[in-house]
Protein backbone atom coordinates (compact mmCIF):
# COMPACT_ATOMS: atom_id res chain seq x y z
CA UNK A 1 0.00 0.00 0.00
CA UNK A 2 1.25 3.46 -0.67
CA UNK A 3 2.21 5.65 2.61
CA UNK A 4 2.46 9.12 3.66
CA UNK A 5 5.42 10.41 3.67
CA UNK A 6 7.14 13.04 6.79
CA UNK A 7 7.35 15.23 3.48
CA UNK A 8 3.83 14.53 2.18
CA UNK A 9 2.17 15.43 5.37
CA UNK A 10 4.29 18.38 5.54
CA UNK A 11 3.30 19.75 2.65
CA UNK A 12 -0.72 19.21 3.31
CA UNK A 13 0.10 20.86 6.75
CA UNK A 14 1.69 23.71 5.50
CA UNK A 15 -0.83 24.19 2.92
CA UNK A 16 -3.68 24.20 5.62
CA UNK A 17 -2.08 26.50 7.71
CA UNK A 18 -1.56 28.97 5.11
CA UNK A 19 -5.07 28.87 4.34
CA UNK A 20 -5.93 29.01 7.90
CA UNK A 21 -3.87 31.77 7.89
CA UNK A 22 -5.31 34.15 5.13
CA UNK A 23 -8.99 33.28 6.73
CA UNK A 24 -7.40 35.54 9.65
CA UNK A 25 -5.98 38.10 8.25
CA UNK A 26 -8.75 38.31 5.46
CA UNK A 27 -10.84 39.00 8.34
CA UNK A 28 -8.69 41.47 9.50
CA UNK A 29 -8.39 43.14 6.32
CA UNK A 30 -11.86 43.87 5.97
CA UNK A 31 -11.36 47.78 6.27
CA UNK A 32 -8.62 48.17 3.76
CA UNK A 33 -9.94 48.78 -0.01
CA UNK A 34 -8.72 45.64 -2.16
CA UNK A 35 -7.20 43.43 0.49
CA UNK A 36 -10.58 41.22 0.71
CA UNK A 37 -10.37 40.46 -3.31
CA UNK A 38 -6.40 39.63 -3.05
CA UNK A 39 -6.87 37.34 0.14
CA UNK A 40 -9.92 35.73 -1.60
CA UNK A 41 -8.03 34.75 -5.25
CA UNK A 42 -5.32 33.95 -2.94
CA UNK A 43 -7.27 31.34 -1.21
CA UNK A 44 -8.80 30.28 -4.01
CA UNK A 45 -5.42 29.37 -5.47
CA UNK A 46 -4.66 27.58 -2.13
CA UNK A 47 -7.60 25.60 -2.49
CA UNK A 48 -6.63 24.38 -5.80
CA UNK A 49 -3.12 23.56 -4.54
CA UNK A 50 -4.28 21.67 -1.72
CA UNK A 51 -6.67 19.94 -3.94
CA UNK A 52 -4.37 18.87 -6.50
CA UNK A 53 -2.23 17.63 -3.71
CA UNK A 54 -5.16 15.47 -2.37
CA UNK A 55 -6.71 14.32 -5.35
CA UNK A 56 -3.25 12.91 -6.59
CA UNK A 57 -2.55 11.19 -3.27
CA UNK A 58 -6.06 9.65 -3.76
CA UNK A 59 -5.90 8.71 -6.77
CA UNK A 60 -2.48 7.09 -6.39
CA UNK A 61 -3.64 5.03 -3.68
CA UNK A 62 -7.04 3.38 -5.07
CA UNK A 63 -4.59 2.71 -8.73
CA UNK A 64 -2.44 0.52 -6.57
CA UNK A 65 -5.21 -1.43 -3.96
CA UNK A 66 -7.07 -1.95 -7.55
CA UNK A 67 -3.78 -3.48 -8.89
CA UNK A 68 -3.31 -5.37 -5.51
CA UNK A 69 -6.85 -6.44 -5.87
CA UNK A 70 -6.26 -7.88 -9.12
CA UNK A 71 -2.75 -9.82 -8.25
CA UNK A 72 -4.76 -10.97 -5.18
CA UNK A 73 -7.56 -12.52 -7.23
CA UNK A 74 -4.58 -13.92 -10.35
CA UNK A 75 -3.07 -15.64 -7.69
CA UNK A 76 -5.68 -17.85 -6.63
CA UNK A 77 -5.01 -16.50 -2.67
CA UNK A 78 -8.09 -14.05 -1.12
CA UNK A 79 -6.25 -14.03 2.23
CA UNK A 80 -6.50 -9.97 1.84
CA UNK A 81 -9.13 -9.52 -0.51
CA UNK A 82 -11.77 -8.19 2.41
CA UNK A 83 -9.12 -5.70 3.64
CA UNK A 84 -8.11 -4.04 -0.03
CA UNK A 85 -11.86 -4.14 -0.81
CA UNK A 86 -12.46 -2.53 2.71
CA UNK A 87 -9.62 0.03 1.86
CA UNK A 88 -11.04 0.86 -1.92
CA UNK A 89 -14.43 1.12 -0.53
CA UNK A 90 -13.16 3.60 2.27
CA UNK A 91 -10.92 5.24 -0.43
CA UNK A 92 -13.71 5.86 -3.07
CA UNK A 93 -16.11 7.67 -0.48
CA UNK A 94 -13.18 9.56 1.38
CA UNK A 95 -12.46 10.68 -2.86
CA UNK A 96 -16.57 11.50 -3.20
CA UNK A 97 -16.25 13.65 0.36
CA UNK A 98 -13.00 15.65 -0.66
CA UNK A 99 -14.31 15.84 -4.32
CA UNK A 100 -17.24 17.66 -2.80
CA UNK A 101 -15.21 20.25 0.05
CA UNK A 102 -13.07 21.74 -2.73
CA UNK A 103 -15.87 21.77 -5.13
CA UNK A 104 -17.99 24.19 -2.45
CA UNK A 105 -14.48 25.95 -1.21
CA UNK A 106 -13.52 26.84 -4.59
CA UNK A 107 -16.42 27.25 -6.66
CA UNK A 108 -18.98 28.57 -3.84
CA UNK A 109 -16.62 29.98 -1.56
CA UNK A 110 -13.64 31.11 -4.22
CA UNK A 111 -15.09 31.54 -8.12
CA UNK A 112 -18.24 33.43 -7.32
CA UNK A 113 -17.46 35.50 -4.86
CA UNK A 114 -14.29 36.81 -6.90
CA UNK A 115 -16.44 37.36 -9.99
CA UNK A 116 -18.94 39.09 -7.97
CA UNK A 117 -16.18 41.13 -6.87
CA UNK A 118 -14.75 42.17 -10.29
CA UNK A 119 -18.05 43.05 -11.35
CA UNK A 120 -19.35 44.95 -8.61
CA UNK A 121 -15.34 46.58 -8.45
CA UNK A 122 -16.84 50.08 -7.56
CA UNK A 123 -18.97 48.91 -4.85
CA UNK A 124 -16.67 46.57 -3.09
CA UNK A 125 -15.79 49.44 -0.14
CA UNK A 126 -19.60 50.41 0.08
CA UNK A 127 -20.61 47.39 1.25
CA UNK A 128 -18.29 45.84 3.21
CA UNK A 129 -20.54 44.22 6.02
CA UNK A 130 -20.17 41.38 8.30
CA UNK A 131 -23.05 39.41 7.63
CA UNK A 132 -23.48 36.40 10.24
CA UNK A 133 -25.33 33.75 7.90
CA UNK A 134 -22.16 32.97 5.26
CA UNK A 135 -20.51 32.32 8.10
CA UNK A 136 -22.97 30.08 10.01
CA UNK A 137 -23.22 28.11 6.29
CA UNK A 138 -20.04 27.68 6.28
CA UNK A 139 -19.64 26.54 9.49
CA UNK A 140 -22.46 24.21 9.11
CA UNK A 141 -21.20 23.01 5.95
CA UNK A 142 -17.52 22.26 7.76
CA UNK A 143 -19.50 20.07 10.57
CA UNK A 144 -21.09 18.15 7.58
CA UNK A 145 -18.01 17.68 6.44
CA UNK A 146 -16.15 16.39 9.29
CA UNK A 147 -19.09 14.05 10.49
CA UNK A 148 -18.77 12.36 6.44
CA UNK A 149 -15.41 11.97 7.22
CA UNK A 150 -15.80 10.07 10.65
CA UNK A 151 -18.29 7.93 8.90
CA UNK A 152 -16.36 7.26 6.39
CA UNK A 153 -13.58 6.17 8.68
CA UNK A 154 -15.70 5.22 11.90
CA UNK A 155 -14.33 2.41 14.23
CA UNK A 156 -15.49 -1.38 12.78
CA UNK A 157 -14.87 -4.82 12.45
CA UNK A 158 -11.59 -4.45 10.68
CA UNK A 159 -10.71 -7.83 8.77
CA UNK A 160 -7.27 -9.40 9.23
CA UNK A 161 -3.79 -7.46 8.44
CA UNK A 162 -5.90 -4.41 7.93
CA UNK A 163 -3.84 -0.98 9.19
CA UNK A 164 -3.28 2.36 7.60
CA UNK A 165 0.43 2.19 6.84
CA UNK A 166 0.66 5.94 8.08
CA UNK A 167 4.77 5.93 8.27
CA UNK A 168 6.11 9.12 9.88
CA UNK A 169 10.12 8.87 8.25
Amino acid sequence: MQSLRCIEILKILITTFVINFFYIAYYSALIVQFMPFFFNFMLTLLYLILFTIVLKQTISTLEIIKDLVLLERAGGNAVFLPFLTLKGIIMKRYMLAVLFYFFYEIVINGIIPLVSQILNWDTITQNINMDPKPALRQHLFDLVLIMAILAIFRPRNWPQFFHTRLILE
